[in-house]
């Protein structure tokens, strides 16, 4: 704190005043270990469901769900700790934009589910109505895989070739009997 005297100068004549300086520091560390690195670390923590395998569901769930449950619990505990205020703090945008990271991770599961329920559906319509020009059948087994397969054209030979695929695009379907066809 640093003072000293001064004049000041009015209207009316010359007053002498009291200047005085205050010079305050925010220790930060406290928030910085007990929140910011914590929340920070919880969102990244979110995005390892990006590198999971969508038929994982537990996993994906369990990962999404805890992440929304421990930012929101810890952003209570962080407002159970400040004074309320009627204005909105840095520490309150910081928390709502981690939610909304975490909460955007664990929605995108839910968007790739149902598009990848979509992609089923359009592009590999099940077992029981799958070939083209009905010469090459396609066999769908338990694990998720059809075969395409082709049996010789010429009479008394039983040559065949088969090609296991998993779910694809119908432009890999067909590209795939194109190749049977030519050999």
């Amino acid at each position: 704190m640093t003072t000293k005297t001064c004049e000041a100068k009015f209207q009316t004549g010359l007053f002498p005043c009291l200047f005085a300086e205050l010079l305050l520091e925010r220790a930060t560390g406290y928030y910085v270990t007990q929140t910011y690195i914590p929340s920070f670390l919880i969102v990244t923590l979110s995005w390892v469901s990006f590198w999971i395998d969508y038929d994982a569901v537990p996993a994906r769930i369990s990962v999404g769900l805890l992440t929304v449950l421990t930012t929101t619990t810890q952003s209570a505990g962080v407002r159970a700790e400040l004074p309320k205020v009627p204005y909105v703090k840095a520490i309150d945008v910081w928390l709502v934009s981690c939610l909304i990271f975490v909460f955007a991770a664990y929605m995108e599961y839910a968007v790739v589910t149902v598009l990848a329920r979509r992609h089923r559906k359009l592009y590999i319509q099940g077992p029981e109505n799958l070939s083209l020009n009905n010469n090459l059948p396609i066999e769908y087994n338990e694990k998720r895989k059809y075969s395409l397969k082709r049996t010789s054209e010429i009479p008394g030979k039983t040559l065949k070739e088969s090609k296991t695929v998993d779910y694809c695009p119908a432009r890999t379907v067909e590209k795939l009997f194109a190749r049977l066809k030519t050999k």
